[in-house]
């Protein structure tokens, strides 16, 4: 593992892998399944309870279909069988770590969505008032609103327009 790149962590058992999990910051777990003490599983349950985004992956000499589906029910990440094939473990923990990356921008993504559905009845309340200015200067007035937005002007007095609401905006002049 450490030849591809990242800084490796043994423990002899899953009181002693939770114990290097809680010291240091790490990114993924691949831990046998059977160890004595505590095994994979109820590591898996601990980590959890402290990082859910942590992946974990399952190698064991004792494959079987009900522990792979319990491995998989609980939260792992991945499932391998002993003897590994070390190009196989490596595709497996980049697929993970890219997995774990993809889930953190999910918040941020989230967030960006939130502010755009926000931002929707503004954008449509600014198109209605430049509408109806739009409408306004085709019938033949000269319109500005000040910072104020206190102004009226127009070429026809029969269209005085009280520009009050558009306080917010610094400037806007509109011509015929």
């Amino acid at each position: 593992i450490e030849r591809w790149g990242h800084t490796a962590y043994t423990a002899a058992n899953g009181f002693e892998a939770l114990k290097v999990f809680q010291d240091q910051q790490i990114d993924l777990i691949v831990s046998d399944i059977r160890m004595p003490e505590m095994d994979g599983l109820q590591l898996l349950q601990k980590v959890q309870d402290i990082d859910k985004q942590c992946p974990v992956l399952f190698l064991t000499g004792y494959p079987s279909d009900d522990s792979a589906v319990e491995a998989m029910h609980s939260g792992a990440d991945d499932y391998l069988v002993k003897p590994v094939n070390f190009d196989e473990l490596k595709l497996r923990i980049e697929k993970s770590l890219e997995r774990k990356d993809r889930m953190k921008a999910i918040p941020f993504l989230k967030g960006m969505n939130w502010a755009l559905l926000i931002s929707i009845p503004f954008w449509l309340i600014l198109g209605i008032i430049l509408a109806k200015l739009l409408r306004w200067s085709k019938q033949g007035n000269l319109m500005s609103a000040s910072a104020s937005g206190k102004e009226n002007i127009s070429s026809n007095p029969k269209y005085q327009v009280d520009a009050s609401f558009l306080s917010e905006i610094s400037s806007a002049t509109l011509v015929k």
